[in-house]
């Protein structure tokens, strides 16, 4: 597949962590999915049959990041396997929840000293454990109760959730994703990890088909956690749990007003890294 890479070099201000945090949210929502920070500069990448050069100049008016940016380039990388050298170079193991859980590929060396692993080959779905976003989850998972549960993963990616979920001991995982490498990714990741996962392609449309669940997942942007909230709380139990993330701090006051529409509350939040917020919400 080839992809492309956009080079953002950013004015040097004392906020330079938001503007990135900032900037790689807004690329996720058009189809970017690696980033990576080197000093005042922010290289983005994109497949390249999912770029648009208008998608990428609207995210790049959003009033959040004016007056920061200094230049914007995108030029086509050579046709190497980009994912093979992502995984090589840009993943790292991961120890959560000091050393309850590590999170690794299979080419990586087993972590010492850690209760669990889970291992991920990420290919090109999201979900590692390196974003802050999949991090603050992986963290709110651990410390839910989830003996027997029914679990639905939203925007599912790697499978990471799900299969944590299930070595947390759920009885039943459902993952969800609209992209078709995420499906297969995620089924690949559960059969290494011993787990089974029921994954499907689909929206959040799927969930009216669904038993209801105990605990609902969803890693994936504002936008889309906006619009599917009505569906996500209808698919849970009357004591059901959300865990979401995928959004800035400054997303907190909308998700939080939307929940309550729903009669849901914050319980918890945590702030992993830089701006990125990860929630648990409850009736």
């Amino acid at each position: 597949m080839k992809y492309l890479v956009t080079t953002i070099a950013l004015n040097s201000t004392e906020d330079l962590e938001l503007t990135e945090s900032i900037l790689s949210y807004l690329l996720m929502e058009i189809g970017y999915d690696a980033f990576e920070e080197e000093g005042s500069l922010l290289k983005a990448y994109i497949p390249k049959q999912s770029y648009s050069e208008d998608a990428l100049n609207h995210q790049l008016k959003d009033p959040l990041i004016q007056g920061r940016i200094k230049e914007v380039q995108t030029e086509e990388l050579p046709d190497i396997n980009w994912n093979e050298e992502w995984e090589k170079h840009y993943y790292k193991p991961v120890v959560v929840q000091g050393g309850r859980l590590a999170v690794r590929a299979s080419f990586h060396e087993p972590v010492k000293g850690v209760e669990d692993e889970i291992i991920i080959d990420p290919k090109m779905a999201f979900g590692t454990g390196n974003h802050a976003t999949t991090l603050g989850m992986l963290r709110l998972l651990l410390d839910e109760e989830l003996h027997d549960a029914q679990v639905i993963d939203m925007g599912c990616g790697s499978g990471i959730l799900g299969i944590l979920a299930m070595k947390l001991g759920a009885r039943h995982c459902t993952s969800i994703d609209i992209d078709e490498w995420s499906i297969v990714n995620a089924e690949e990741n559960a059969r290494v990890n011993g787990v089974s996962l029921s994954v499907f392609q689909g929206d959040a449309s799927l969930l009216s088909t669904l038993p209801k669940a105990n605990l609902l997942l969803a890693n994936i942007n504002r936008n889309i956690i906006l619009e599917d909230l009505q569906h996500y709380s209808n698919a849970l139990t009357a004591d059901g749990v959300m865990l979401l993330s995928g959004f800035l701090v400054q997303d907190l006051p909308s998700i939080e007003a939307e929940l309550g529409e729903y009669g849901y509350q914050v319980s918890r939040i945590l702030q992993p890294s830089g701006d990125w917020v990860a929630l648990r919400a409850t009736r």
